[in-house]
């Protein structure tokens, strides 16, 4: 089953999260850790405060948010597109090809945690952008999941000045 980026994430989205907050590598690594410690403290009862669109966990005004993704590839807790809950999402490609969820897997899996560039349409458009997640493996419950969230118009390269230890997957250029 061959899945693609299209119309279905278009969404239009309220300034939410909080305003004061400006989307930014930094921001979104400590988010995802922030999440990793409430899942591991509280499980999938931590969903609540994930899913909350006035909470810490939708922050820059809306920009930044976190999604949870089982290690079999589907979509458990996503706090804007709650239809992709779920959903086995392996099979699914962005703009450029690239069976992105698959590719988060994977960097959590071989490191643990890490940066994945892909392409994904922005808020209220169809063409897909340069955007770049941070995600990081949590175990509940004696399972491994992955915690993630990202941000646009931050290349690989930047990552690696920011956080040069830091694992970043290289993208052959198609």
């Amino acid at each position: 089953m061959l899945f693609t980026i299209s119309m279905m994430f278009v969404v239009s989205l309220p300034i939410i999260g909080n305003a004061a907050e400006v989307i930014s590598p930094e921001l979104v690594k400590k988010k995802v850790n922030e999440a990793v410690k409430l899942l591991e403290k509280k499980g999938p009862a931590a969903y609540a405060e994930l899913r909350d669109l006035k909470g810490k966990f939708i922050f820059a005004q809306g920009e930044g948010y976190i999604w949870v993704q089982s290690f079999e590839g589907k979509m458990v807790m996503h706090p804007l597109k709650p239809a992709l809950e779920g959903k086995e999402l392996f099979d699914m490609r962005d703009p450029a090809g690239n069976v992105i969820f698959k590719d988060f897997y994977e960097m959590v899996n071989k490191n643990g945690e890490g940066w994945v560039p892909y392409t994904w349409p922005k808020n209220g458009e169809k063409a897909g952008s340069p955007k770049i997640s941070y995600c990081k493996m949590v175990t509940m419950d004696g399972e491994k999941f992955l915690v993630a969230s990202g941000l646009y118009d931050v290349s690989p390269a930047q990552i690696r000045k920011k956080f040069p230890k830091d694992k970043v997957m290289v993208r052959n250029k198609k």
